[in-house]
């Protein structure tokens, strides 16, 4: 009863500043419900999106101990290949990549990357997420050219999966852009800077 009522009381966005009051007024009964160790699935997911809300709106510390909690729970009692231990394994590398800490983000990106791509497949929502977490890792630890062709893998499969204009394949194009940058290929970046900020005016 309690955890149906807070599952539906979720806020829709975990990293708009709009719901932020939101999340921190339900944040105290979610942990007190003990979601590590819930074997409600609806439950679990809000976790994690917690987690994300506290990264979002800078406090690694508390987000950063929660994405571990959950992540370490999770994989030992549902495996490492379910879905809820993949969202948190994403959440904890995030947290890790906000911390500097690129070299543990990057282990644990490329980990969750290659599960994703075996359970999900290679178009899934959830794997290009975590190409793109791997990406921006890859750039951190200065492997730009392997930043460079996952982005450019990433995006392709996002514009024929979400189209041109969506907000998450203008993301990767703007990924793809520093990576072209940071290896002075100037030019390409500023046609694709520009091709970012025409499809965006036109949203």
């Amino acid at each position: 009863m309690v955890e149906g009522l807070l599952v539906a009381a979720r806020p829709e966005d975990a990293a708009d500043p709009v719901w932020w009051p939101v999340w921190a007024g339900l944040l105290p009964h979610l942990l007190a419900l003990d979601p590590a160790g819930s074997g409600n699935g609806r439950l679990r997911q809000m976790a994690g999106w917690a987690a994300w809300y506290l990264l979002a709106r800078g406090d690694l510390a508390a987000g950063h101990a929660l994405a571990g909690q959950l992540y370490r729970a999770w994989r030992a009692r549902l495996g490492a290949d379910h879905t809820d231990t993949l969202d948190a394994a994403h959440n904890l590398a995030h947290a890790h990549r906000l911390r500097g800490d690129y070299g543990r983000a990057h282990d644990l990106d490329e980990d969750t990357l290659a599960r994703s791509r075996r359970l999900l497949g290679e178009d899934h929502l959830d794997t290009l997420s975590s190409a793109n977490s791997l990406a921006c890792d890859l750039r951190e630890l200065g492997r730009v050219g392997e930043a460079l062709a996952l982005d450019q893998d990433t995006l392709a499969r996002k514009r024929r999966v979400l189209g041109e204009d969506h907000p998450d394949t203008l993301t990767s194009a703007s990924n793809l852009a520093i990576d072209l940058r940071a290896l002075g290929r100037v030019r390409e970046a500023e046609e694709l800077d520009e091709y970012v900020r025409q499809h965006r005016r036109a949203e």
